[in-house]
């Protein structure tokens, strides 16, 4: 199956790259928004586990579906119901956390919204459901500390955290022990200057040194990936050097 699908991909891609077998061989496939997931495979060698908050779905868009292809595993947090069975179906060795990840435990609504989920939404309980919505589904709130202790995670075993909460990845960021909890790397999404400031303030005052960032820089609507790392602890690794963008 693997030299089959090598096959078509080098009759198609050939004929318009203008390169040979062996070149076409040399492509790194991206299943990230921004290559987030190739930057991660060079920080991050080998096997481990991760936790991500916000999996959305998990192949399409993801950060760790590349590491998971490669035996990676890990806990995945994701509140839309509809994203469950496919998850089930795509990465049976993860374990997914249907709920939301906050500054504290509680409950919240969570709003599927017609034609499209970009418009899905979290809301309180004692908030009107969102116009548009056909299906409302009651969640636990987790804080990360809650999450860790409920799921009994193993600290010591992360290798990584990717947080992609929607503009809470800072709260969340700054409700952790990081004294703890201390992966190899922390991939987190901020929104605009502020949000990216922010999460750089949290993560630096934890301990982490800011490695770099992927996305467009120029939407201040946008968000944008940033990674943190533990220069220590990450080995073997091709991206030991600094990236040239501060």
């Amino acid at each position: 199956m693997a030299s089959l699908s090598w096959w078509l991909v080098s009759r198609i891609l050939r004929p318009k790259l203008r390169a040979t077998e062996k070149e076409v061989r040399g492509l790194r496939y991206s299943f990230s928004t921004n290559a987030e997931d190739l930057i991660l495979e060079r920080l991050l060698p080998g096997k481990g586990k991760y936790v991500e908050i916000g999996g959305y779905h998990p192949v399409i868009s993801s950060n760790t579906w590349l590491l998971y292809r490669q035996g990676w595993s890990g806990w995945v947090v994701e509140p839309n119901p509809s994203m469950a069975e496919a998850w089930s179906r795509r990465r049976s060795r993860d374990r997914l956390v249907p709920a939301a990840i906050g500054r504290s435990d509680g409950e919240v609504w969570y709003d599927e919204v017609r034609p499209h989920d970009s418009a899905n939404r979290i809301r309180a309980l004692d908030e009107p459901r969102s116009a548009g919505t056909w299906r409302s589904t009651r969640i636990p709130v987790l804080s990360l500390p809650s999450l860790c202790a409920k799921e009994n995670i193993p600290l010591e075993e992360i290798r990584l955290l990717a947080v992609d909460a929607e503009g809470q990845d800072a709260a969340i960021l700054a409700s952790m022990d990081w004294k703890r909890f201390r992966p190899e790397v922390v991939l987190a999404e901020g929104l605009g200057a502020a949000g990216q400031k922010e999460i750089r303030s949290v993560m630096e005052r934890s301990g982490y040194e800011f490695y770099g960032r992927s996305g467009y820089e120029d939407d201040p609507t946008a968000g944008v990936s940033m990674f943190f790392w533990l220069p220590e602890k990450v080995i073997g690794s091709a991206y030991r050097q600094r990236p040239a963008y501060p």
